[in-house]
This record gives structure tokens, sequence and C-alpha cells, in this order.
């Protein structure tokens, strides 16, 4: 027996498309590690020196990899507190936000962008 009564299911039974044509859609938060590796591939292809000779030295190939670290740790931990304050904002105001995984994919590919 089901709490919504049989009013629910008859309803259903006139129209099927509700439930044929219907998808759940479940967002489960990433964890910070797969974030990390996300925003890395991403930002694999960046140079961050403007320097018009064609090879990098050793330590700006080294400086270069060390701020893709950072700003990839950086996106993953910004997208994490962003998640736990949407939890904390739908607590304290009872609204949602949500926090998804085109929405972190969108900021990165925006910082890209705007780096090229």
């Amino acid at each position: 027996m089901s709490k919504t009564g049989d009013g629910l299911k008859n309803y259903i039974r006139m129209y099927p498309g509700l439930v044929n044509n219907t998808t759940c859609i479940w967002f489960l938060p990433w964890p910070e590690q797969a974030l990390y590796e996300v925003a890395q591939q991403y930002l694999v292809n960046i140079k961050l020196h403007e320097n018009n000779q064609e090879e990098l030295t050793n330590e700006q190939v080294d400086h270069d990899h060390h701020l893709t670290n950072n700003i990839a740790k950086f996106f993953g931990l910004a997208h994490t507190k962003v998640a736990e304050f949407s939890t904390k904002m739908f607590d304290e105001l009872k609204r949602t936000y949500y926090i998804t995984p085109t929405i972190y994919i969108d900021l990165v590919t925006g910082y890209t962008q705007l780096l090229h």
C-alpha cells in the first residue's frame, strides 16, 4: 500500500508517459582527487610564460608544472567548498543550489580560455 493512496496509482495508469519519460538525476559529489585530475587534464597544454622562444628552460617548465598543480588543487578545493556552502545555504535559507560536474568543467574551461 502506497502512502500516496490509490490516487497516484490511478493517475499514472491514465498518463503512463509521466513514468516512461521521467529521468532521475543524481548529483553525487566528486572526490577532491578526481576534481584535481580533471583540472590537470584541461591545464596540461597551458603555457603560463609569455616567452617567444620555442623551447622553455627546465626551470620554466618546473615552474609551470608547479603552478598548474596549485591551480588544479585550488579548483578542486573551491568546488568542494561551494558544495559545502550550498548545503549550509539549504539548511539556513531552504534554497537549493545544485553543484554539478558540468559547472566544474565550465569553471576550468573558462579559466583556460582566459589564458589563451
